[in-house]
């Protein structure tokens, strides 16, 4: 009888071992950095030149409409979980009180990054050219719907306590250009969108 509570046990906590396991995901994180530039529509007939970067987009979300404010630390990433098919999703990440950090997610609705699908693998596997497209509104009169060529550099990730990922985006640059607007005036832009620094964690 002992012998099978102890069975009863051991497979009750190596059942909660598993379940805790299975709740926690690996991520690959990439720090964003958006450049773009252009000319929005003053009145029928002159335009003036217009920019958004990383600065002017948290300027943006810090709005009262959105609820959150971001400081000098803040960083614009874009966050994949390995094994999902799920579309990449961005966040804002400050520092925090000693070595927190304070993670705002970003709806899919405001900022969002797809893909063409279409993938011409070179250099033996560790360069990928694809077109991408980038869609942020945030809602307050500024937004861009901006598309172009993307260099992917692949390689390895490696992460304290975590391990080392194989084959994985490391980087990517992409030469972009479109329409949006720009304090609710109709702007034409172009620029680059880069992804860098790529670091893994483990979120529960």
């Amino acid at each position: 009888m002992k012998n099978i509570m102890k069975l009863a046990v051991i497979s009750t906590l190596m059942a909660i071992g598993i379940a805790t396991a299975n709740a926690q995901n690996t991520n690959i994180v990439l720090r964003v950095t958006v450049a773009l530039s252009g000319f929005r529509q003053v009145d029928e007939s002159n335009a003036a030149p217009v920019k958004i970067t990383n600065k002017d987009i948290f300027a943006a979300l810090s709005a009262d409409t959105n609820g959150v404010t971001f400081g000098k630390s803040a960083q614009l990433v874009l966050v994949s979980t390995e094994g999902s098919e799920a579309l990449p999703t961005f966040q804002v990440r400050e520092r925090g009180d000693g070595t927190n950090v304070i993670v705002t997610p970003i709806s899919s609705d405001i900022i969002h990054v797809e893909s063409s699908g279409t993938e011409i693998v070179a250099k033996n596997g560790t360069t990928r050219y694809t077109i991408l497209r980038f869609i942020y509104n945030d809602g307050a009169g500024n937004s861009f719907d901006v598309s172009g060529f993307a260099t992917l550099r692949r390689g390895r990730i490696s992460g304290r306590g975590i391990g080392t990922l194989n084959d994985r985006v490391i980087s990517a640059a992409v030469t972009v250009a479109g329409t949006g607007s720009v304090d609710s005036a109709n702007a034409v832009l172009r620029g680059t969108i880069a992804a860098s620094g790529p670091k893994i964690e483990i979120e529960d």
